[in-house]
């Protein structure tokens, strides 16, 4: 998902006869504050719906890539476009937007965790991590070390002192009933309460800046 804002130079530029290049320089810097005032506020709503086991690495989902628009994310004097996306690779929280399912992205199913261990924080410990069960087919079944088994939609593990412990459930779709987090209402209503006072600064740095 991709929230872009832009300006009409042409009207804008009307405001600005006088200080030539350095008007698009004002509104390069405004679109871009802006543009991080609305990338803020998308994480600040993240961050007050969700109880974040991994913060840092949900809210940097959030993103603006390095470059100028359509290329990069930043505007520039000579592209008056900026961007805030939501990382495609992480679409958990675009698929909160959109409202729908989630499917697996690189495998047939989803793992849903029942009885695998976690860490303190809440968070899938390394050693039951799918990646890290090393299953494989023998024998006609899917097995790996230490007990662990795949039979029909479950991967479970065995042991003398707590006998079946049903650590995954497959499923190739998971509906998502959450609330829409609404990222581009929350994107429009800071970007339209700051953009007046980015313009006002930025055109006041431009005047400042500009040679004499």
């Amino acid at each position: 998902m991709e929230i872009s804002i832009k300006v009409d130079a042409k009207q804008v530029l009307k405001f600005f006869d006088r200080l030539g290049k350095q008007g698009v320089f004002a509104m390069s810097k405004a679109l871009n504050q802006t543009a991080n005032d609305g990338q803020s506020s998308i994480r600040a709503r993240i961050a007050n719906e969700f109880q974040l086991r991994r913060r840092q690495f949900i809210l940097r989902t959030v993103k603006r890539e390095r470059g100028i628009y359509p290329r990069g994310d930043f505007a520039h004097k000579t592209s008056l476009a900026a961007r805030v996306r939501i990382d495609a690779k992480r679409d958990v929280l675009a698929k909160f937007e959109d409202d729908k399912t989630k499917r697996p992205v690189s495998s047939h199913r989803l793992a849903i965790p029942i009885e695998a261990a976690r860490t303190s924080k809440g968070v899938l410990a390394k050693r039951h991590r799918i990646k890290s069960l090393g299953l494989h087919k023998e024998g006609g079944r899917v097995v790996g070390p230490k007990g662990v088994r795949k039979a029909g939609d479950f991967i479970f593990k065995w042991t003398k002192r707590k006998g079946t412990i049903l650590l995954f459930k497959l499923q190739k779709v998971i509906p998502i009933t959450s609330h829409r987090l609404h990222f581009v209402d929350t994107f429009k209503r800071k970007a339209e309460r700051k953009w007046p006072s980015n313009m006002r600064k930025a055109y006041e740095h431009a005047i400042r800046t500009a040679k004499r």
